[in-house]
Formats: C-alpha cells, structure tokens, sequence
C-alpha cells in the first residue's frame, strides 16, 4: 500500500511541474517523412511503464526491509530466551 501512495506523489509532481521522463539511450525518436527533413520527437516513457517500475522497486524494496526486521527481531528473540 505504501508504494502506491509514493508513486501516485511521483507521478503528481512530475505532473505538476511538467516534466517527463524519457529513454536515456535514445532520447530522440526519428519519425518517417516523404522527401523531407528528418523530424524527431521525444521518446517518452509511457506513465503506466513507469508506475509499474518504480512500484516492483519499491514493492522489493519494502520487502527486503521487512524480512531483515524479522531476521533482527528473531535473533533478539532467541538471545533472549537462551539466557533465561
């Protein structure tokens, strides 16, 4: 859940301030002219490959964090009971 709202706040301030994200290795996409100039665009990555990536990021992110915090709270708990 707590992915969701991250990327819903990364994609309204991306909104917001009008930037976009493109494809670092081919920025520029060249678009197909009869005889003319070459006329290119941005080549833009689409909001929903976007949402979709940055939520797995977080989503092992989250879940990484979550399984070291059980590992740290078993430990603590085993210490515990061995010395008593």
């Amino acid at each position: 859940m707590k992915e969701k709202i991250i990327v819903k706040t990364i994609l309204q301030v991306l909104e917001n301030n009008n930037w976009g994200i493109y494809f670092k290795g081919q920025g520029l996409q060249e678009l197909p002219v009869n005889g003319e100039a070459s006329m290119y665009r941005v080549n833009n990555v689409r909001e929903e490959s976007l949402r979709s990536a940055i939520e797995e990021e977080l989503v092992k992110l989250f879940d990484e964090e979550t399984s070291e915090g059980d590992t740290e709270w078993q430990h603590k708990e085993k210490k515990g009971s061995s010395e008593t």
